[in-house]
């Protein structure tokens, strides 16, 4: 049920924040281009923009409620280990993370492409630091996930910013004939 709900709460997060990131992209037009306006074009843009955004936001926002499975993850794995502890002293440290993960994967799903990254050199021997290595390990993998969303929000805003000022409508302005005066 938990993970249902963080669920519809990134999707609706993630659609906040990026008609939040759209809306700021147009108010910035329009008090750098007070003559700014809609045309077919820029509604268009906008829209995909947002699509773009919609996309990098949940998914930003998903990971930061991935990352508090973290510490399930880290309780899961110490409840593994000490029910193991007789067939761990058995296995390389190699096996030991393998079967940690497998396990890791059956109880939470959600967390599941986090585990598959794990490296089994950075977690160090033992109980205890299995669960504290592969915590450690899932929350710089989440870490830099939500930094790459990060990134990609600010390249698309900007490069979205770049080709709404490219689009705009541009005032014409003629040249007064010699029957126009202009006061």
């Amino acid at each position: 049920m938990s993970f249902i709900f963080n669920l519809i709460s990134a999707l609706l997060w993630g659609g906040i924040l990026s008609v939040v990131f759209v809306v700021l992209l147009y108010l910035l037009m329009r008090a750098l281009y007070s003559s700014y306006r809609f045309t077919l074009w820029n509604v268009l843009l906008l829209l995909v923009l947002w699509i773009l955004l919609f996309a990098q936001s949940t998914m930003m926002v998903g990971a930061m409620y991935a990352k508090g499975y973290v510490d399930d993850v880290q309780e899961l794995v110490s409840s593994i280990a000490n029910q193991a502890n007789g067939t761990f002293g058995q296995l390389s440290s190699a096996e030991q993370v393998e079967q940690v993960k497998q396990a890791i994967h059956d109880e939470l799903p959600a967390v599941s492409s986090y585990i598959d990254k794990i490296d089994v050199k950075s977690i160090a021997d033992g109980s205890t630091g299995f669960a504290v290595g592969i915590a450690q390990v899932m929350k710089e993998t989440i870490n830099y996930y939500i930094l790459r969303r990060i990134l990609w929000i600010t390249g698309v805003i900007i490069g979205g910013g770049i080709l709404l000022v490219w689009m705009r409508p541009r005032m014409r302005f003629s040249i007064p004939t010699d029957m126009e005066t202009y006061y």
